[in-house]
């Protein structure tokens, strides 16, 4: 397994993406549905107030296309009505 997705640390309260799809992201031979990557990326959100997720689009099967902006705890992360207001 690449080193990269060897090692998820554990948290009490932030899911991991093998809590949500039931294996480590990114394993060799597993290929994993985007409607199951989007429930992670919300769930990860839900949980950690440094990740802010969005839909910026749809693709052409009809798909949500996420933007996950992940911070820094000593950055802030842009609301969604800021967004709105520059056209974003």
């Amino acid at each position: 397994m690449s080193p990269w997705v060897a090692y998820v640390p554990e948290s009490a309260t932030v899911p991991s993406p093998a809590d949500v799809l039931g294996r480590q992201a990114g394993a060799a031979g597993e290929l994993t549905r985007s409607a199951d990557v989007h429930d992670f990326f919300r769930k990860l959100a839900a949980a950690a107030p440094r990740v802010h997720v969005e839909v910026i689009g749809r693709s052409e099967e009809g798909r949500e296309i996420l933007l996950a902006a992940v911070a820094d705890e000593e950055a802030s992360l842009p609301s969604t009505s800021a967004n709105a207001a520059v056209g974003l």
